[in-house]
């Protein structure tokens, strides 16, 4: 039966989102229809949830989480790049049932997905592409190799489904409508600001700012110039990026401070290179993902683990027209797109522009292979601008081209096989590779059979059509099967979320103010006994805590040159991250008394620091005398304390008489009841920071860093209430910024849209 003009214009408009919705509740069908939820890598688990748990108890007590107690003995919540309090997709998320994170944190992945798809059909088709080639293009985006890999931890992805939108936007710009676009623009900004990983963050920053600068410079089709700068287009840009910081600066403000004070040390750019390597055989994940599998292949991918490299797949067939239109179609349409992939390559490949990258980054340890992260969003748009033209005329040109991509893409597998890895290497993961090569054929084979498709029945055959849309998503399941299960798994019951009874019986106890000690974790690949083989953790994952890690947020610099002793500092990020104490002593003056076997903790460190302590006996020293003074085995922690700054009283050689106690324990604030039988120094093992602000008995106090890393304050004899208060430095003027952005987004939104109510009228 022949539809009618107008139902079939409808039924193709809904097309693409009917498909998208059937996508989408294919791949989550577990999540669905069984229960499931995202179970993601490792630090979804270990550390994502339980952060995510802290975040929901402070959003229902009402107060902003500025301090993790839990981690490297207290570290800037602030700071962390996985600080999402202000995110608003996640309030409710924090608002329900603590319980109930894992699930509902696999329904936020779920929306994120929808936006990605749909505001990327959106921008393809807003580029010129129709609806068919925009459809394909969006799911190759959403589902490529490093989308995937993405979705593994729910955070990061949200920088997957922002990035579209805004260049959409940007695309859409008229001159009529500036303001309601500079508005939407807004938003979006300030929704991609407020969520994910900050490197992400302002790596897609970077990008929609470009564009908004290629968007201003328009052609013109009427005599006098060629081209032409639209300054407001830009301004409205610029203008909509301005608003959505001032509406993020909650967020953003508090980092800059907080990392400034307490991030990474900055190393040379030799060893930042060396540390972010990649090189030409990264490249092979382009067309084979699954090539070399996991991330256990230095030899192959540098010193960056897969994860962290180039992992553009979009399908056999857009990797071939990606580097068609790359090699051979620039245009006004193409040339950004094509840009920014060269511009991807040459930053990951060690050239000036990653010297460029290190000094714009801080010099820090920003890897700059991140970058290739959104490699496949390019990808995607040229294949929706370059597809249909390449399949409406396959030549004989063209025949000579796939069969050139094919041939040298397995060349180049098998040239970095052989020459990039050691016997060994090629023993382990030779079958894989086999079966690699073998799943590139078939599809390559099958991209060949719908190029011969659309020579015979022409690019909009629906036969055609049909069939290359179901090569690319066989082809896409198959590399999130293998891309998904780097996850280990993608998906898991409920029901794995809950801690075994070890974790759960060592938060029992450390979360009691009577307890003065923290508790060390063996870890569960490295069983033997010895103390560098152990991570310190403060208080235990079900409270916040992950193995002394962060994320992407290294621990304080006096924490990481303690634990490190004797070994000294060092310029690897995954030391700031996941560090060893690498001798009991570091143990000892951490307060460290407990590890956790499977079962129960266990007291194994033998002269633990209590985390509170009077002492009456002091001495001033400088940074080198106390740290080599306090790791002498002679040495008697428990008997005198280093400080910084001498405080009023004099010294005496006698312990202080008295007691001191822990009566209340948050994430910003901590309270002791002291009773000292002479002027003292209390002492606080938690990590000195200076946005830490302390009364005693209702006085400013000084705060006095002691034991190198550590605080204490200096309280007269008798009965004293000692109040320890966290506010991190910028919070208050970041939050009254967003408000202010904030009020002004909405004045300028009224304001507009009773405009454009009068003008309709």
């Amino acid at each position: 039966m022949k539809l009618e003009p107008a139902r079939r214009e409808r039924l193709e408009r809904a097309a693409p989102y009917v498909l998208f919705a059937a996508v989408v509740l294919a791949v989550f069908s577990p999540v669905f229809f069984l229960g499931e939820v995202l179970g993601g890598h490792h630090d979804r688990a270990d550390q994502i949830i339980p952060i995510y748990g802290a975040f929901a108890r402070a959003f229902k007590q009402g107060h902003v989480p500025q301090w993790n107690p839990y981690l490297f003995c207290g570290k800037s919540m602030s700071g962390s790049g996985m600080f999402v309090f202000f995110y608003p997709l996640y309030w409710l998320v924090f608002a329900l049932p603590e319980s109930q994170i894992p699930r509902t944190t696999s329904f936020v992945l779920i929306v994120h997905v929808v936006v990605a798809l749909v505001g990327s059909f959106h921008l393809f088709r807003r580029l010129g592409a129709d609806r068919f080639w925009a459809t394909l293009a969006a799911l190759m985006y959403v589902f490529s190799a490093s989308a995937v890999l993405q979705m593994a931890t729910e955070l990061n992805f949200t920088s997957f489904a922002y990035p579209p939108v805004i260049l959409w936007l940007v695309a859409g710009q008229t001159r009529g409508k500036l303001v309601p676009n500079a508005l939407a623009q807004t938003a979006a900004y300030a929704l991609l600001l407020l969520s994910s990983n900050p490197q992400l963050v302002i790596y897609t920053l970077g990008v929609c700012l470009a564009y908004a600068g290629y968007r201003a410079v328009v052609p013109q089709e009427s005599t006098g110039p060629r081209w032409m700068f639209d300054g407001p287009r830009l301004a409205a840009s610029l203008a909509a990026f301005a608003g959505a910081f001032a509406i993020s600066a909650a967020r953003w403000v508090p980092f800059y401070f907080a990392n400034k004070s307490e991030g990474g040390a900055t190393i040379e750019y030799a060893d930042f290179l060396r540390m972010s390597e990649a090189g030409w055989s990264d490249f092979v994940r382009f067309v084979m993902p699954e090539f070399f599998g996991t991330d256990g292949y230095a030899d192959f991918y540098g010193h960056i683990n897969h994860f962290e490299s180039i992992g553009a797949y979009v399908g056999v067939a857009g990797c071939a027209l990606t580097v068609y239109a790359l090699v051979l179609r620039w245009n006004r349409r193409t040339a950004f797109y094509g840009g920014w992939l060269v511009f991807t390559i040459l930053l990951c490949l060690g050239t000036p522009l990653t010297w460029l990258h290190y000094v714009a980054t801080g010099r820090t340890m920003l890897h700059f292979t991140r970058f290739a992260w959104l490699a496949p969003l390019p990808c995607a748009a040229l294949v929706a601008l370059e597809g249909r033209a390449f399949f409406a005329s396959v030549t004989r040109a063209r025949w000579l081209y796939l069969a050139a991509f094919g041939v040298v893409s397995m060349g180049a597998a098998l040239m970095a096989y052989e020459t990039q890895l050691g016997f060994q290497a090629k023993s382990v993961i030779a079958g894989q590779s086999q079966q690699a090569m073998v799943v590139f054929g078939a599809f390559f084979a099958a991209l060949l059979a719908v190029a011969w498709t659309a020579r015979r029945l022409g690019e909009g055959s629906p036969v055609f059509r049909a069939a290359l849309l179901a090569v690319t998503m066989i082809d896409l399941a198959v590399a999130f099967r293998h891309e998904a299960n780097i996850t280990l798994p993608f998906f898991r019951p409920m029901a794995d979320f809950a801690y075994p009874t070890g974790d759960v019986e060592a938060a029992r106890q450390v979360s009691e103010p009577s307890h003065l000690y923290r508790v060390m974790r063996q870890p569960v690949i490295r069983n033997a006994k010895i103390y560098s083989q152990y991570t310190l953790n403060d208080r235990w994952i079900t409270l916040g805590a992950y193995s002394s890690s962060g994320y992407d947020n290294g621990a304080p610099r006096r924490i990481i040159q303690m634990y490190l002793v004797p070994v000294g500092p060092t310029i690897n990020r995954i030391f700031e991250r996941v560090i060893w104490p690498m001798t009991a002593r570091v143990a000892e003056i951490t307060s460290t008394a407990l590890v956790l076997s499977d079962a129960h903790p266990t007291q194994t460190i033998e002269h633990p620091v209590p985390r509170v302590k009077l002492f009456a006996r002091w001495r001033a020293a400088d940074d080198v005398t106390a740290v080599k003074a306090m790791f002498d085995p002679s040495y008697d922690l428990g008997a005198s304390l280093f400080v910084h700054d001498p405080p009023s009283f004099p010294s005496v050689d006698a312990d202080a008489t008295g007691e001191v106690a822990i009566t209340d324990d948050d994430f910003d604030r901590v309270t002791l009841a002291v009773k000292a039988g002479q002027p003292s120094l209390v002492l606080l093992n938690d990590t000195y920071n200076g946005g830490w602000h302390v009364d005693v008995d209702g006085q400013p106090g000084k705060v006095l860093r002691a034991n190198y890393a550590f605080r204490a304050v200096e309280v007269p004899a008798g009965e004293h209430v000692v109040r320890w208060s966290y506010r991190q430095k910028g919070m208050s003027a970041g939050i009254a910024t967003s408000l202010a952005g904030l009020g002004a987004f909405a004045l300028a939104a009224a304001f507009t849209a009773v405009r454009r109510r009068r003008a309709i009228r």
